[in-house]
């Protein structure tokens, strides 16, 4: 019976460290996305500048987005609910739309759309995102963005529209 009851407050005690461990590190994790994200925002200036600046990237910018965009990705996988990563993620999506890799762009802008809906950059981002979709040719984004219906595209100019073939005296043939 006292084996029992020595083993019940080891396990307690156990248990109550745990949770210590737990609440320290949830109070930590903003200092360690800080930490992470101050040498991707400084690259990330750089190169927002440069885009700005209509210069074209070197190599080594090239490389630098890359590791931007997997450190951005595994900060959103770490951490999906800090709010420390919106405004670099927001960032980095318009720099990528800049760059005309409307992929990386939708897929950073649709997780801020989604975990941070009211946030400024929240709803900026749904803008964006429906910026995307006209920009992006052949109707590559067939999922809503946001809630939004996709932009509608012509499928062939060449084809007219449902009405006009069953009426051939209807099209104008110039």
């Amino acid at each position: 019976m006292v084996a029992v009851l020595v083993l019940s407050v080891i396990f307690a005690l156990g248990n109550s460290s745990a949770l210590a461990k737990k609440k320290g590190k949830k109070g930590k994790s903003d200092k360690e996305v800080e930490k992470i994200l101050e040498p991707v925002q400084e690259d990330m200036d750089k190169l927002v500048l440069k885009m700005n600046g209509g210069f074209l990237f070197s190599p080594q910018e090239a490389q630098k987005m890359l590791e931007i965009k997997f450190t951005l990705i595994d900060l959103i996988d770490e951490y999906p609910k800090s709010k420390l990563v919106i405004k670099p993620v927001y960032q980095f999506g318009l720099l990528l739309q800049q760059r005309e890799a409307y992929n990386d762009a939708y897929e950073l802008l649709s997780f801020l759309a989604d975990s941070f809906p009211d946030s400024a950059y929240g709803v900026r981002a749904k803008t964006q995102l429906n910026d995307l979709m006209v920009q992006k040719p052949g109707g590559m984004f067939d999922k809503t963005a946001a809630g939004r219906t996709p932009v509608k595209t012509v499928k062939s100019v060449k084809q007219p529209a449902k009405e006009m073939q069953k009426d051939p005296k209807k099209v104008d043939s110039h």
